[in-house]
């Protein structure tokens, strides 16, 4: 096979950033498990709804576990094909749900410490930005693993359509 040609849809090589996406689940689980320190550690978050904040920092910690462990597995098949594939779109939504639950604690944390305006800054990313940024990451990645694991396009799917807008402009 050529070394230069494309062997995905998107020229991506989940194993390869499989390992890559590995080291910044842990990275998040270490931040998890340091706000759950903080949260225990401190006494001025007593009484502020502290259950809300560690129960967000647990389950994203366990989370971001799963995580790490499936992309580091991911990162270890030798081939690009359907087991990986299942493994990485895992990953992707555990680790989505994770982040959703770091933004929550963070939020709640923020507002713990009494900064009301950063607060109302942080609900609204939460609440607007954050859930639709993932879901558009967690559907592209699936559309790429159906693409992986079938060989073939996802007719009609924003992939498909984009890539044909591109081939009859001449762009590609």
């Amino acid at each position: 096979m050529d070394e230069t040609a494309c062997r995905t849809f998107i020229c991506f090589d989940m194993r390869n950033s499989a390992g890559f996406h590995a080291q910044l689940t842990g990275i998040l689980a270490g931040l998890a498990f340091a706000s759950i320190v903080l949260i225990l550690q401190s006494s001025s978050f007593a009484g502020r709804g502290t259950e809300a904040g560690l129960l967000s920092f647990f389950s994203a910690l366990l989370t971001l576990i799963i995580a790490t462990f499936l992309y580091g597995t991911a990162a270890g098949e030798e081939l690009i094909a359907g087991r990986a594939a299942i493994m990485v779109f895992l990953a992707g939504v555990t680790s989505a749900v994770a982040v959703l639950e770091l933004f929550y604690g963070l939020t709640w944390l923020v507002r713990a410490g009494g900064f009301p305006n950063v607060t109302e800054m942080a609900a609204r990313i939460t609440v607007l930005v954050a859930p639709p940024i993932t879901f558009v990451y967690l559907a592209i990645t699936a559309l790429n693993e159906v693409r992986v694991t079938t060989g073939r396009e996802v007719i009609g799917s924003l992939a498909h359509v984009f890539r044909g807008v591109v081939e009859r402009t001449g762009a590609g």
